[in-house]
C-alpha cells in the first residue's frame, strides 16, 4: 500500500543524455515516512477521487469505519479507512523476523481488524491503476 500511494504522488524526473532531445525518465517519490494517510493526501486529487470511489463501493470498508448504506463516497474517504488502520496491523505483518511479530493473528484480527479490510484496499488499488 506504502509503494503504491508513492507511485501514485511520484513526480518525473528527467536526465539529459549524450544524445540530443534524448532522456532518461524516471519518477522520484515523495519524502518521508511510511504514514498511509500523508502518503494518500501527497496524491494528486483526480486518484484520490477514485480511491475514494472504489472504497466506499467495498460493503467492508464501509462497515469498518461505520457506514453502512452505499452511496456517493465522501471526500477523504480511503484516507480515513487507512488512519484507522492501527500500526499494529502493519508492522507485524512487514517485520514477520522480528519477536511478537508475524501474521497468525491477523486472520482473526489485530484490534479487531482482519485480512479482508487489507485485501479489499489492495483490491481498490488495482482497479484504480488498470
Amino acid at each position: 500500500m506504502e509503494l503504491f500511494l508513492k507511485a501514485l504522488s511520484g513526480e518525473e524526473v528527467y536526465t539529459p543524455t549524450q544524445v540530443q532531445g534524448v532522456a532518461i525518465v524516471t519518477a522520484k517519490g515523495p519524502k518521508g515516512g511510511r504514514d498511509l494517510p500523508s502518503l494518500y493526501e501527497k496524491a494528486p486529487q483526480a486518484y484520490k477521487d477514485r480511491l475514494d470511489k472504489e472504497a466506499f463501493g467495498s460493503e467492508r470498508l464501509r462497515a469498518f469505519l461505520g457506514h453502512v448504506a452505499p452511496g456517493d463516497a465522501p471526500a477523504g474517504f480511503l484516507r480515513d479507512v487507512l488512519d484507522g488502520l492501527d500500526g499494529r496491523l502493519f508492522t507485524p505483518s512487514r517485520y514477520p523476523y522480528e519477536f511478537g511479530n508475524g501474521v497468525s493473528g491477523l486472520k482473526r484480527g489485530v484490534s479487531g481488524l482482519s485480512l479482508g479490510v487489507i485485501a479489499d484496499i489492495i483490491e481498490v488499488f488495482s482497479v484504480v491503476v488498470a
